[in-house]
């Protein structure tokens, strides 16, 4: 988008200095007639600008965004309090990267849209797929502040998912408020994908991030550094 800006003021530039030029040589309606072009062109552009200007800095300089692994994860287990006692639990977090920096990402959503389980083959989808009429909405971390949505240039990070090293199973975290029943989770020796969706004010494309998790069991054994951690990567990335 800026090459093509730089090189529309360059031509923009070359009308002028043209006109400029027949001026000073006396050439005053051929002058007037390239000035006239000139302004008639940047009214043009600016009610295209006004009436499509989102549509056209998506097609010409579209927000580009992924989900990934943080390029920092915990190496430390929480104990929060679950049923009156503490529980050993490692988190796990995503990341959705702004790769257009230059444009901030507006009031951001991450949605999970489907859930793929592993058949006897070792395929995933068709009769193992479990797909929702509702998208579930994920939690930004912290979220003790817009846990819903986030406004970003660079990157945030949102809550993923709970492993219990003791029984290993992952709990899949989703925004509390939004209620229903379902089960997310996967279980010790499984593998299951989950399908996200990604939303802003401003991005309007239909990408789906699938992020796989494997899930194991593991002796709690507080060494360094922690051996307690679900297998999680991401594994596709559809347009």
């Amino acid at each position: 988008m800026k090459r093509r800006l730089n090189f529309l003021a360059l031509v923009l530039l070359g009308f002028l200095s043209i006109a400029e030029w027949f001026y000073s040589f006396g050439l005053h309606d051929d002058a007037k007639f390239i000035l006239d072009v000139l302004t008639a062109f940047s009214v043009i552009v600016a009610i295209l600008m006004a009436l499509f200007g989102d549509a056209l800095r998506q097609h010409f300089d579209p927000i580009r965004l992924s989900i990934g692994i943080p390029e920092v994860t915990n190496n430390f287990l929480d104990n929060p309090v679950l049923k009156g006692k503490p529980t050993a639990v490692y988190c796990h977090h995503l990341m959705v990267k702004n790769h257009s920096p230059h444009r901030v990402i507006e009031s951001c959503r991450v949605w999970l849209v489907a859930i793929l389980d592993q058949d006897p083959n070792g395929e995933f989808g068709g009769k193992g797929k479990v797909q929702f009429a509702v998208p579930r909405l994920m939690e930004w971390a912290p979220k003790e502040y817009s846990k819903d949505k986030r406004s970003f240039s660079d990157s945030q990070v949102f809550d993923f998912g709970e492993f219990f090293p003791e029984c290993g199973l992952f709990k899949l975290r989703i925004l509390e408020e939004q209620g229903g029943y379902f089960t997310p989770d996967c279980r010790p020796g499984n593998k299951r994908r989950y399908v996200f969706h990604v939303t802003a004010d401003n991005y309007v494309r239909s990408d789906r991030f699938t992020v796989e998790v494997k899930s194991n069991f593991h002796k709690p054994e507080f060494d360094w550094p922690y051996p307690f951690k679900s297998e999680v990567k991401v594994v596709s990335h559809e347009h």
